[in-house]
C-alpha cells in the first residue's frame, strides 16, 4: 500500500481538492498527502484565468477560508508546501530542477517523515502552511540521519 502522495503542481481546482480530500477519507488510504504549491507558476495562473477558478498548484494564503489548511491536515494528513524562490526559468516545472523541492520529496517517500520533524526541517508559516526555502539542504540534517538515508 502506498503510504505517501506527492502533488507537485497539480493543476487542480482548489475547491474540488478541498471537497474530494475531505469526503474521500484519503487519510484512511494514505499517511500524507504532500502538496507542493508554487503562487508564481505562470501556468497555473493561466488555467486559472482560463478555468475561472483558483489551481491548487498556485494557491495563496487567500485561496483558503481561515483555519481551513489546519483543518485539512487535522482530518486528512493534507500538508500544503509552497516553494518559495524557484530559480527556474519554467516556474511549472520547478520540482524537477529545484534541489530543495527534490530533497524534500525524497525525504517524503523515503522516510515518511511529516514535515516539520527533524527528519523535514520545513518552516510553518501563522495560516499552517510549510515553506521550503531555496536553501533546503540535507546538510541541515545531523550527520547521523544522513548516514541512515544511504
Amino acid at each position: 500500500m502506498a503510504r505517501t502522495v506527492i502533488l507537485a503542481a497539480p493543476d487542480l481546482d482548489v475547491g474540488v481538492v478541498r471537497q474530494r480530500l475531505l469526503s474521500e477519507r484519503f487519510s484512511e488510504a494514505f499517511e500524507q498527502v504532500n502538496i507542493y504549491v508554487n503562487p508564481d507558476d505562470i501556468a497555473l495562473r493561466l488555467s486559472s484565468y482560463l478555468t475561472k477558478y483558483p489551481r491548487i498548484g498556485a494557491a495563496e494564503d487567500e485561496d483558503f477560508k481561515p483555519g481551513e489548511v489546519q483543518s485539512l491536515r487535522k482530518q486528512g494528513l493534507i500538508h500544503i508546501i509552497r516553494v518559495e524562490e524557484t530559480a527556474s526559468g519554467d516556474s511549472h516545472s520547478y520540482f524537477r530542477g529545484n534541489p530543495a523541492v527534490l530533497s524534500d520529496i525524497v525525504l517524503a517517500l523515503r522516510t515518511r517523515a511529516f514535515p516539520g520533524g527533524t527528519l523535514r526541517p520545513l518552516e510553518e508559516d501563522p495560516d499552517f502552511i510549510w515553506r521550503l526555502h531555496p536553501n533546503y539542504p540535507l546538510e541541515r540534517l545531523p550527520e547521523i540521519e544522513i548516514e541512515s538515508l544511504r
